[in-house]
Parts: C-alpha cells; sequence; structure tokens
C-alpha cells in the first residue's frame, strides 16, 4: 500500500443517496481529540489499532451473515473491502510507530473495552428489535442496519480524521477507504429499503441510541488522551 490512498476503491452499481441526514457530532470536539491522539505516536498507534479493531468487526458482522441465498457479489465485496480496510488500519501504525505490533486485546486498544461495547452494544440494539423479523431476512437486516449505523458514524469521522492528517502533513491519507464506505452506505440503504417497509422509521430509532452508544464511546477516548 502506498501512503497517500491506501484503499482504493473498486466500481459498483449506482445507488440512491439517503433520504435522511447522515449522522454528525461535535466537530470542534471531534477535531481536538484527534489532534491531541496524532501528538503522541504511541497513543496514534492505538488508535489506528482501534479503528483496524472496529473494521475487523464489521468483517465478521458480514461473514456471520452470509448465507446461501445472499452470498452475492456486492456482500462478498462488501467483505473483502472491509477485511482490507482493517488491514490497512493495521499496516498504517507502523507509519507511526515502527516497532509497534499490536493484536486486539482490549489493553492494546484505545478505549477499548468501550469501544468494544460501542460495537456490541449497537448489534444487541438491532437484534433485539428485530427478534419478531420474518426469520428469512431478519439476520439480513441486522447485518444492514448496523452496518449503516457503523457507515454513517465513519461518514462523520474519518474525513475529519484524514483532514488532520493531511494539515498534520503526515503520510497517511484514508481517501481510498472513504470512497469505499460512502458506498456501501448506499449500498446498505438500497438493500435495506427492498427488505423492510419500516426502514426509514426503524434507522431514525436506530440513530437515537448509536448516537447515545457513541458518545460513551467518544467520552473514553476523551479521557484516554
Amino acid at each position: 500500500m502506498n501512503a497517500s490512498a491506501s484503499a482504493h476503491p473498486a466500481s459498483h452499481p449506482a445507488n440512491s443517496a439517503p433520504a435522511t441526514p447522515i449522522v454528525s457530532g461535535d466537530d470542534r470536539a471531534l477535531n481536538a481529540l484527534l489532534n491531541r491522539i496524532v501528538d503522541e505516536p504511541e497513543i496514534h498507534a492505538r488508535w489506528l489499532n482501534t479503528l483496524a479493531f472496529l473494521e475487523f468487526m464489521g468483517t465478521r458482522k458480514i461473514a456471520r451473515s452470509l448465507n446461501g441465498r445472499r452470498a452475492d457479489r456486492i456482500a462478498l465485496q462488501h467483505l473483502a473491502e472491509e477485511a482490507r480496510h482493517a488491514y490497512f488500519f493495521k499496516r498504517s501504525i507502523e507509519r507511526v510507530a515502527p516497532d509497534a505490533d499490536p493484536g486486539f486485546a482490549l489493553s492494546e486498544l484505545l478505549a477499548g473495552f468501550s469501544a468494544a461495547r460501542y460495537f456490541h452494544g449497537l448489534d444487541a440494539l438491532v437484534h433485539r428489535d428485530l427478534a419478531d423479523a420474518d426469520p428469512t431476512v431478519g439476520p439480513e437486516l441486522c447485518y444492514l442496519y448496523v452496518t449503516t449505523l457503523i457507515e454513517e458514524r465513519a461518514g462523520w469521522l474519518y474525513p475529519a480524521y484524514d483532514a488532520v492528517l493531511e494539515a498534520r502533513n503526515l503520510p497517511l491519507r484514508l481517501t481510498g477507504v472513504i470512497l469505499e464506505e460512502e458506498q456501501h452506505l448506499a449500498d446498505m440503504y438500497s438493500a435495506a429499503r427492498r427488505l423492510d417497509p419500516q426502514c426509514e422509521e426503524r434507522l431514525q430509532g436506530y440513530r437515537v441510541q448509536e448516537a447515545q452508544g457513541f458518545a460513551g464511546f467518544f467520552t473514553r477516548l476523551q479521557a484516554a488522551v
């Protein structure tokens, strides 16, 4: 991978844009946090490892949702790209801390317990809400909604992080990752709307819960740096 655009987006069919706004947050607080993170190579390495961990969790979620009925090209492409994003962040650690080679133990992450709780909390929330859904589409909907929520959060977080990297002239950019995440999100919206007539209503409620879960994670990140 090169330093400028280390994940190259593949072509996808066009999908409709989301009808509801993408999530946001406190931009000033995020910028301050990211600048503190990149100030210290050891902390920056743990941050990259945390992003790799979250991407890896997404990869596992996709893999577990696959079955013979929905293991189509798009699903497998998403699986491959999420795995590549996890590898991209893991490989990028050597650019900021050449001697670091962490695993995914919570102690090797930044606010590791809160990162895991954020992801698993979303997964459990959506799983419970869809308990009465048609079992032939329930697992797929759970994957689609959890992925949508994570991709929406990445759509706020990753561009801000990329801007800090550029401003600091650091040898790392997220251009390709961001483009792929944007396409993933469009694909998720399209598929969720097709399978669930209550898609928009569900997403509104899920976003409220996601924001609360992320706020807890964000607070722990601030405390950790």
